[in-house]
């Protein structure tokens, strides 16, 4: 009995050395670094996962000169891996010993693709006057081929920043600032044979062939980006826009320019626009000044007709030969192409509002996205709320699908109450007849916004049965803020907090920033913006300040350390 006993006390014995060595700590440091010795990396995610109990042990950022230090327990096998944003995430497995140095390094490779730097400045009016360089903008940048936001600053503090360019997408980068006109530009990175192409750019230095690496894997590009001020009479000349002889009809090939226009008025809803039609000083004036009014127009028709502007937002006029720019007035002997300057067509900007709020890139591009769905009668009918982890493109297939069971609506049905349609095509479709019914009963009604806002006095319950219909078309057309299911700032919250991101939108679940910071809350401020904090409480600003420069600001440049006293912001 005694020897059992014996065997037993050793056995509980090893046993308890082994789960006390087991629990052991010891450090792991180390540096992540680009291939080619191309220098150290920066706020470098490292993360240690236990492989027996796939359990995360620690995780880190590297610091600015790549280094990373972190506590783990000894003798448990780990995986280690290095994740960066245009890098190619790479793992290691260790197994870290008690009193040894355990040390790793991560070379990680550059994912195809480039560095788009640009520099933002005014435009230069010659080449003898000096501009300064721009601060303070809202830069923007938006991936078109994933359909996700890449990028969003706002109140950006420097002239110059930097986006990583992905092979394979097309991006969107729009430049904002009060007092400028909006910059919009295109980036086809390796799409249908460009291997890099831009659209809205003056000049992109050095050459394309001098930047790149072999293969055109990678490659560094600078732009100078002129951003143009803004005021009442500005003119803005309206390139392409060729009409027949005698004639006022909106060819095919001037479509495309006042598309651009149709943009260009989208990037700055601020600003209310005249477009004028000039001609030359050849045949009758009163035939000119006629036929330049018919031509003007004409083109703010269309603009009308394929853009959803705000009303009153742009106005025609002709000026016929009124406004010639050079010598070539009635009895000159001038050359075509002397002519051909005077035959123009312009916009100008005669008045700006200060109660516009501008949509960010991100919301403008949501709204593109399912209108083109609403045209194509793809069934969107719903108001879009992505479910936790969903995409807008998942949201769209799910919606399609819960409506191909619902009964189409019969044709030429005119009633206030409208229950059972299929989607919102056809739901516009009946609203647009039930306005024409009560247009032949003489009511004034007028469309306003992005449905219909319907003001008329008609009886009480007619009235009342307008504005549930439209009540409930607005809901099934809302192109509003998209809901991400993270958690709102305790109310009971104090403390020193780091704001990682801060914008006008919520950010859908898509975003990127959610992987990197997992524990997110959002806080609603009072200026408009959405704040994204960190669910961490610091012991001093000092501390988390420090956090915040070694770690998050290269890759969050608006990231910022917050107080706050049971839950609300304190300066």
């Amino acid at each position: 009995m005694k020897g059992i006993i014996n065997v037993f006390v050793a056995t509980l014995f090893c046993l308890l050395s082994t789960w006390v060595t087991a629990q052991d700590s010891t450090i792991i440091e180390g540096y992540a670094y680009e291939n080619g010795n191309r220098g150290y990396l920066n706020v470098v995610q490292i993360t240690a996962v236990n492989k027996s109990t796939n359990m995360q042990v620690n995780q880190v950022f590297t610091n600015e000169d790549g280094f990373f230090t972190f506590e783990a327990p000894a003798g448990q096998t780990l995986e280690i891996t290095a994740i960066k944003d245009m890098f190619i995430t790479k793992s290691i497995e260790l197994t870290p010993e008690v009193d040894k140095k355990n040390f790793v390094q991560f070379e990680i490779k550059r994912e195809p693709g480039y560095i788009f730097e640009i520099t933002m400045a005014e435009k230069r009016e010659d080449d003898e006057t000096p501009v300064d360089a721009i601060s303070g903008t809202r830069v923007e940048v938006y991936n078109n081929t994933e359909n996700e936001e890449v990028l969003a600053l706002t109140d950006y503090p420097h002239p110059e920043f930097r986006v990583n360019l992905q092979k394979g997408n097309h991006y969107t980068i729009l430049i904002r600032k009060k007092g400028y006109l909006a910059k919009r530009m295109e980036a086809f990175v390796n799409v249908k044979g460009c291997i890099l192409c831009f659209e809205g750019i003056g000049s992109v230095r050095p050459g394309v062939s001098e930047t790149m690496t072999e293969g055109n894997e990678n490659g560094l590009l600078l732009a100078n980006v002129a951003l143009e001020k803004v005021f009442t009479g500005k003119k803005l000349e309206i390139e392409n826009i060729y009409y027949d002889l005698a004639k006022w009809d909106i060819k095919p090939q001037a479509e495309t320019q006042l598309k651009t226009v149709l943009q260009l008025m989208k990037d700055n809803p601020m600003l209310i626009f005249e477009l004028g039609s000039h001609t030359d000083s050849r045949g009758k004036d009163d035939y000119n000044m006629d036929l330049s009014q018919k031509r003007a127009r004409a083109a703010v028709d269309y603009l009308k007709e394929n853009g959803d502007l705000r009303t009153g937002s742009i106005t025609s006029m002709g000026y016929g030969e009124t406004q010639i720019t050079n010598k070539c007035k009635n009895g000159v002997n001038c050359s075509e192409a002397m002519h051909a300057v005077n035959r123009r067509t312009e916009l100008k900007v005669t008045g700006m509002l200060a109660d516009v709020r501008d949509k960010s890139l991100l919301q403008m591009k949501t709204e593109e996205r399912l209108e083109a769905e609403i045209l194509s009668g793809n069934g969107v009918s719903d108001q879009i709320e992505l479910l936790p982890g969903e995409s807008i493109d998942d949201a769209l297939a799910r919606i399609k699908l819960e409506n191909e069971d619902k009964p189409k609506p019969q044709d030429n049905v005119v009633s206030p109450e409208i229950d059972d349609i299929k989607d919102a095509k056809d739901e516009a479709q009946v609203h647009t007849e039930m306005l024409d019914d009560m247009n032949s009963q003489n009511v004034q009604v007028e469309l306003k916004d992005e449905i219909t806002d319907i003001k008329s006095e008609v009886s009480d319950e007619t009235q009342s049965n307008n504005k549930n219909t439209e009540d409930k078309i607005s809901d099934k057309l809302s192109l509003g803020k998209l809901n991400v299911d993270v958690p709102q700032l305790s109310e009971d919250a104090n403390g020193i907090y780091i704001a990682v991101h801060h914008g006008a939108d919520r950010l859908p679940m898509t975003h990127k920033i959610y992987k990197t910071f997992p524990d997110l809350n959002w806080y609603p401020a009072s200026d408009g913006n959405t704040y994204y904090i960190i669910n961490r409480n610091y012991p001093s600003e000092e501390k988390a300040q420090a956090y915040l420069d070694e770690y998050i600001k290269g890759d969050y440049p608006n990231a910022e350390v917050l107080r706050f006293v049971k839950g609300v912001r304190r300066k």
